[in-house]
């Protein structure tokens, strides 16, 4: 990942009137801040994520109808929410109710998968935000608003983008079998998140993130290569299957995002 992102960097670097790269670039270094979150840099993550919401806001303020873009800041801002959370610092609610903002503005132009998926977790972390400040009918009203969205689509479903926040909005609202269930779906087409799999312990999770020493489905070296199950981030939304032990070269997961 890192050394796509270099070359997507070059690139854009080349031609900075490219507004496809310049995007491309910006998308895979919020998939790099991801990543940093997911082993446990929280500085890092949040310093680049930081960064890049200050960039997408810039873009989407000049672009307005561009609903791909604030499809992207919604995601940033989540992720910047959540990591503020876990460290502690000011403003968390503020990433939190602008991820919500953006949610509503996009649901009410159109409610397909990757909207209500990415809406639906821009809700539960909210509603971690909320839980980790006391405030439990917030964040129970988040969750409930987040199966509202993921349950139409639900039914007999394998997309783990639909399905890993359902499991979560479960687990958190106590329904701890039906979190089960959803886990064991994506657990029998060999799906492996980011993120911990939700607590199934009973009561509400942690109120933002994970602890420290969770176990995260990342590669020990972040290299050129991963296999097709180390990493659920690269899985298909098109359901693709890969043998478990194929390794999926760099240029080839723009097809696995």
């Amino acid at each position: 990942l890192w050394a796509a992102t270099a070359v997507r960097r070059l690139r854009a670097a080349g031609d900075p009137r490219n507004q496809t790269w310049q995007r491309t670039l910006l998308w895979w270094r919020l998939k790099v801040a991801e990543l940093l979150r997911a082993k446990g840099d929280l500085a890092g993550a949040s310093k680049l994520a930081d960064e890049l919401r200050e960039k997408f806001e810039m873009i989407s303020a000049a672009e307005p109808k561009d609903h791909r873009l604030k499809d992207r800041l919604v995601f940033v801002c989540r992720l910047q929410a959540a990591l503020w959370a876990e460290q502690g610092r000011d403003g968390a609610a503020d990433a939190a109710a602008r991820a919500l903002e953006l949610t509503e503005s996009l649901l009410s132009v159109r409610q397909n998968y990757a909207y209500v998926s990415e809406g639906a977790s821009a809700l539960i972390t909210a509603g971690r935000v909320a839980h980790g400040r006391g405030d439990l009918e917030t964040a129970q009203r988040h969750w409930r608003r987040a199966l509202e969205l993921l349950e139409p689509h639900l039914n007999g479903s394998q997309h783990w983008r639909i399905v890993f926040p359902a499991a979560h909005a479960f687990a958190l609202l106590g329904q701890t079998d039906a979190s089960r269930m959803l886990i064991e779906r994506l657990q029998r087409i060999g799906f492996q998140p980011l993120d911990p799999w939700p607590d199934l312990r009973g009561g509400p999770e942690r109120p933002a993130g994970r602890a420290p020493g969770d176990l995260v489905a990342v590669p020990p070296e972040i290299g050129s290569q991963f296999s097709a199950t180390q990493c659920g981030v690269f899985r298909s939304e098109r359901r693709a299957r890969l043998p478990q032990s194929q390794p999926i070269e760099m240029w080839k997961m723009r097809a696995y995002l």
